[in-house]
């Protein structure tokens, strides 16, 4: 069972995701901020993190950054509302992008994409 980090400030968006993800067989946690998302990584193996930009603390454009510094590869789909490119997403580092608001299948094909680059 493959586990996913939600790193999202907006409750409703995060349970909306998790609620959906769970039904679906995910494992899932939530990270509220840039700051906890990264500690979450450190205490956790995550197989994918589903990663907004607008968050307190530190933005997603900072946890992707330190991430990627670090030489950490797990898998990272971008979720947001920012006007931001799919090719801005992929140059900082990240493997998918996905603009708010989205159709829950479209996140779930994502997600499913990036599992089956794991296992391949």
């Amino acid at each position: 069972m493959s586990k996913i980090l939600i790193v999202e400030d907006e409750e409703h968006i995060a349970s909306f995701i998790q609620k959906g993800l769970r039904k679906h067989q995910f494992m899932t946690a939530v990270a509220t901020d840039g700051e906890r998302a990264l500690q979450a990584i450190e205490e956790t193996a995550y197989d994918i993190m589903l990663l907004d930009l607008g968050l307190p603390v530190k933005d997603g454009w900072t946890v992707l950054k330190e991430l990627r510094t670090q030489g950490n590869t797990l898998p990272v789909i971008v979720v947001t509302a920012c006007a931001v490119t799919p090719q801005e997403s992929l140059a900082a580092g990240a493997n998918d992008h996905l603009l708010k608001p989205f159709r829950f299948k479209r996140l779930l094909t994502a997600v499913q994409r990036q599992i089956d680059s794991l296992s391949s």
